[in-house]
């Protein structure tokens, strides 16, 4: 979680800006519960990439031959 993204600075009517290094920005992680746990995520991320109609072939962007990828027999 990006902290101090924006900041109300010495304005007349106190508006926010964006802070492009005006205030100090800093990192904060495991700030709070994740709301799912990061191997669940990692899997669905698989599954997701496995089933997109896209693949990266040599560094450039390619549609899959097959149109329903998302179609496969299930492995486990």
């Amino acid at each position: 979680m990006l902290v101090g993204k924006t900041y109300s600075g010495d304005f007349p009517n106190n508006k926010q800006r964006q802070n492009r290094g005006e205030q100090e920005q800093f990192l904060m992680k495991n700030a709070h519960e994740p709301i799912i746990k990061e191997e669940v995520y990692d899997r669905v991320q698989a599954e997701m990439q496995r089933r997109s109609n896209t693949e990266v072939v040599n560094g450039k962007t390619k549609r899959k031959d097959t149109h329903y990828s998302s179609k496969q027999e299930k492995q486990e």
